[in-house]
């Protein structure tokens, strides 16, 4: 039974031999192809550990379908992408994969001529840590270069390819696409308003009339000043916006039990107007310090800029736009986002942010959220004739390659004793890595009693790292916490000594917890009876930095001591992390489970080291 269980949770790369594919990635053999729900649901489950954010593995499935449901990505409007060979669906292999976005665009090259045409948005990126750096993503990025122009949506052609990138421009710009002249955002930190909010907040409902009237700027501002060269832009059209509402809503509605309701803000006298659309992202917990929560602006609009006086300057929309961007500073800070971000803003917009005497900072996008484009001729082909790209504003990027950013931010193994003041960080690192646990979830069921045990367990590390007999140790990477591991040190019988106890949130099911407890002592003394042992009670790694070593080096720091002191090592591990254990020599000793409902057992193996 133990074996079987451990084989269900063997990658889907490996053979019965533990071999990876044969494959090239200059095989003639490899392929597009779209995937099968089947294969969809793999794809989502691999990806789900870099791209889940703050939801657990069942959200995010549910998330994954669910989106494939709302405008934009509806009726084919996303397009899923595999790179495999000539075998059988559910069968092949899924050497890379990504998905595709048909986005409404329009290019002028004169004041005269304005062609209506399609975008396709390349997004998700993504290939298993087991395969990268083998040329499998490349070789993706490749066939799609050679597909998309040919891809339409008649009579719209094809006028371009876009993508966002984390890793900087120079991977993407040898596969052909060119890194937009404009790649930075302003930010401004999160503020609770002090005063009554001089604007009128915006609804789900108003979106539609107002991206129309968008369009119409759009249009007229496309066809000025070409000066003879070709000039893009993506249409802001309410299907995007609703896209990203309606990721929004769903990450919210599980994270608080509710959704945004304001969806935007709008000030100043009809005709000379001020708005922003926004959606609130969560990347990590809400209150998670080395997150990338944000409020996204996701389009700004001044109608019709004048000149005039207002209070602030002598440009009445000065006063409109500190307005707006007061109200997004207040809407950031009401749902638990640290600051509010907009992307790309025009010369004459800053200028008017310069006047509003809004604090912010500017900030680089080279290796977060870089846009690229990839321009087409007439013809489908590519070409390295570069126009410009008009509104790169954050509506138009659906999903970063955050796999690449992850990978890209590297991992440096120096294990330190943590600080009493690393016991914060401990837990917001905790948190995000066992987000979607199904035994933290069972034992504390709501978004609040899990904030509730975000402090608990920062009192607990802090009491460990004060206790002599625990090592509670931890890998910074950049000045950040990504790593930790709790390891409680051999205690002889004859010593008189007792751990701090846990102080657990009122409204914990205790029912669950105590069962837990009890057969988790009960596999502990069936394995160990009363012999001494060094044991891992937690080890966790900050999501994004998995798979780079780093609980290897914090397991390995364990085995070096046992192996010294000829002292075993025994320890409860998740099922998805039993493949580590076992690779660095652990043997599996006994199951433990526990039925959480008539449906879900949460099961865990107790693993044994002998040195």
């Amino acid at each position: 039974m133990l074996q079987s269980l451990l084989e269900s949770v063997i990658p889907w790369w490996k053979t019965e031999n533990e071999q990876q594919p044969v494959h090239d990635a200059a095989s003639p053999g490899l392929c597009l192809a779209h995937p099968t729900p089947g294969e969809c649901n793999e794809i989502n489950r691999m990806t789900f550990q870099e791209w889940g954010d703050a939801l657990t593995l069942d959200e995010y499935l549910e998330e994954s379908e669910y989106l494939k449901t709302v405008p934009l990505a509806k009726d084919n409007g996303m397009l899923t992408w595999i790179l495999t060979d000539g075998s059988s669906p559910d069968r092949r292999p899924i050497l890379s994969s990504c998905e595709t976005f048909f986005k409404a665009a329009l290019i002028a090259s004169s004041k005269h001529d304005c062609e209506e045409g399609i975008v396709h948005g390349i997004a998700s990126v993504f290939c298993h840590p087991a395969l990268r750096r083998r040329g499998f993503a490349a070789r993706l990025m490749r066939e799609l270069a050679r597909t998309l122009p040919h891809l339409s949506l008649k009579p719209k052609r094809p006028l371009a390819s876009v993508l966002y990138s984390d890793i900087g421009t120079d991977y993407y710009r040898n596969l052909g696409w060119h890194a937009a002249p404009d790649n930075v955002h302003v930010r401004f930190d999160a503020a609770l308003a002090s005063q009554n909010l001089q604007t009128k907040p915006l609804k789900e409902d108003d979106l539609a009339q107002l991206c129309k009237y968008d369009e119409a700027i759009v249009r007229r501002t496309i066809l000025e000043d070409t000066n003879g060269k070709r000039r893009l832009t993506i249409v802001p059209d309410v299907e995007h916006m609703l896209w990203h509402q309606s990721k929004a809503n769903f990450a919210c509605s599980k994270l608080f039990g509710d959704s945004p309701k304001i969806k935007g803000a709008v000030a100043g006298e009809p005709g000379y107007r001020v708005w922003a659309i926004w959606t609130h992202r969560y990347y990590g917990a809400p209150g998670l310090a080395s997150s990338d929560n944000a409020l996204y602006i996701l389009r700004l609009v001044v109608e019709n800029p004048r000149s005039g006086h207002g209070q602030k300057g002598e440009d009445p929309q000065v006063d409109s736009l500190h307005a707006v961007i007061e109200a997004a500073q207040n809407e950031a800070a009401c749902w638990h986002l640290p600051c509010v971000k907009l992307w790309s803003p025009s010369p004459s917009t800053r200028e008017l942010i310069r006047k509003a005497k809004v604090l912010f900072t500017d900030e680089e996008r080279e290796t977060d959220s870089a846009a690229m484009i990839m321009w087409f001729d007439s013809e489908g082909r590519e070409t390295r004739s570069i126009g410009e790209w008009m509104g790169n504003e954050k509506y138009a990027c659906i999903r970063l390659f955050e796999m690449e950013k992850a990978r890209a931010k590297g991992v440096a193994h120096d294990i330190t004793e943590a600080a009493e003041s690393d016991a914060q960080a401990i837990a917001d690192v905790h948190m995000a890595a066992f987000r979607d646990n199904g035994m933290l979830m069972a034992q504390f069921p709501t978004p609040a009693i899990r904030e509730q045990l975000r402090i608990c367990i920062a009192r607990k590390a802090a009491d460990d790292i004060r206790d002599p007999k625990i090592a509670v140790l931890v890998i910074h990477s950049e000045g950040e916490l990504i790593s930790f591991a709790k390891w409680s040190l051999p205690v002889s019988p004859i010593e008189k000594y007792e751990e701090a106890s846990w102080v657990w949130p009122e409204e914990t099911d205790f029912a669950i917890l105590e069962k837990w407890t009890e057969r988790v002592l009960a596999a502990r003394g069936r394995v160990m009876g009363d012999r001494q042992c060094y044991s891992i009670s937690f080890i966790a790694t900050l999501p994004g930095y998995e798979k780079q070593g780093a609980a290897s080096a914090l397991i390995k720091w364990g085995i070096d001591k046992c192996t010294r002191d000829g002292i075993p090592i025994y320890l409860e591990s998740t099922l998805n992390a039993a493949l580590l254990y076992e690779k660095l020599g652990f043997k599996a000793m006994d199951k433990i489970s526990l039925p959480l409902d008539g449906t879900r057992t949460y099961e865990e193996i107790g693993f044994l080291y002998e040195p």
